[in-house]
């Protein structure tokens, strides 16, 4: 009986590519980060290079941010061409 019980609740969990522009998805996020547990029936596939679901959500979530501003991107190059900063080239891109 507990296998039929546990067969019956993994069937009810999909896994699913994160999408954060998907509210679906972006319930589930809102879940984990303020409660620290996932959501009850929807998983994230782990994408690499990520060796966690909760990176892998927020890089995700703060690149749609960033992808909406383009001004963000070249102001963080500039501020990090000031430091000296090596690879700056990646966040424009």
């Amino acid at each position: 009986m507990p296998a039929q019980v546990l067969n019956t609740f993994s069937k009810s969990i999909t896994y699913q590519v994160f999408d954060p522009n998907n509210r679906e998805h972006m319930v589930a996020f809102t879940c984990l980060v303020f409660n620290g547990r996932q959501h009850p029936t929807l998983r994230f596939q782990l994408e690499l290079p990520h060796l966690d679901i909760m990176s892998m959500m927020l890089k995700k979530v703060a690149q749609v941010h960033i992808d909406q501003d383009p001004g963000l991107a070249v102001e963080a190059v500039a501020a990090l061409a000031k430091t000296g900063a090596k690879k700056v080239e990646s966040i424009a891109s």
